[in-house]
């Protein structure tokens, strides 16, 4: 079958027709860049990306950084917003959201009628930190696939992220400090997402864990010892609402509401439960 369009990987992608580069591992005077990982990127004369990879790359290969593949050597240029359209010769080059990083980008080229579509590192799954994968329409496919071979199947994000969470939480509570090994781009922030989730609705604020830690180091560990602690947290609340109640309202309100904290099902279940 003809192939419709010429596509030649050498250290990146090449396109012969408008000697365009895509993702070139060596400086390229025009090149256009994904995103900003590193197996991603060099030092070019001219770079095409969005904003938001440029300015991650400017972060990246700062001058104090020993990492000195800047993606540009001319002075920076505004990166490309999705969906604008660049005139490139006889061609007409866009950007499209990859949903793998933030600011990667799928890259469309439409020349002599075709349209060719180099994907990148995509994720189909939604993302926290990512925009979301834009479907685009194409003629030719070119795809990145780190993990496309039939074998990698991965589980479902959500259990991942609770069980990242759990490990966490359980090892503070234990006195533990625990340490996550992610990727500084894409991955790092994705985790970060989660666990800021988690804490939000653990419903155990981090002062929790702290008196936790103490509390077990001087009643042990038993479930009785753990669970005390709310118990004992409560109990020592009651005088508080009481005091409220009597402020607001006088002593009736106090003892109204002195009952009412002591009696809330709410309450009885704080008071009965720990995190661990």
């Amino acid at each position: 079958m003809r192939v419709p369009y010429e596509v030649r990987y050498r250290r990146g992608v090449h396109l012969p027709a408008l000697d365009l580069w895509i993702d070139a591992r060596n400086g390229r005077e025009l090149a256009v860049v994904s995103h900003a990982h590193g197996d991603h990127i060099a030092r070019h004369r001219r770079a095409l990306c969005t904003e938001a990879t440029r300015r991650v790359l400017a972060l990246r290969t700062g001058s104090g950084s020993r990492r000195r593949r800047a993606v540009a050597e001319e002075p920076p240029r505004p990166g490309l917003a999705y969906g604008e359209e660049l005139e490139l010769r006889d061609a007409v080059l866009s950007l499209h959201p990859a949903g793998h990083v933030l600011g990667s980008s799928q890259v469309l080229v439409r020349h002599r009628g075709v349209r060719v579509l180099y994907s990148g590192d995509i994720k189909l799954r939604d993302g926290r930190t990512a925009e979301p994968l834009e479907h685009v329409e194409c003629d030719v496919l070119v795809v990145e696939a780190t993990f496309g071979r039939p074998e990698y199947r991965f589980p479902p994000t959500d259990h991942v992220a609770r069980a990242i969470c759990d490990f966490c939480l359980d090892s503070v509570a234990s006195g533990v400090t625990p340490v996550l090994y992610a990727y500084s781009l894409g991955k790092g922030q994705e985790v970060l997402s989660h666990l800021a989730d988690a804490l939000r609705h653990d419903g155990a604020p981090p002062l929790y864990y702290l008196l936790l830690h103490y509390w077990m180091a001087l009643f042990g560990r038993g479930d009785f010892a753990v669970r005390a602690l709310s118990g004992v947290t409560s109990v020592v609340s009651l005088p508080f609402f009481w005091a409220a109640g009597r402020r607001l309202g006088g002593r009736t309100v106090g003892w109204v509401a002195f009952g009412l904290a002591l009696s809330s099902p709410f309450a009885i279940d704080y008071a009965t439960s720990a995190r661990m």
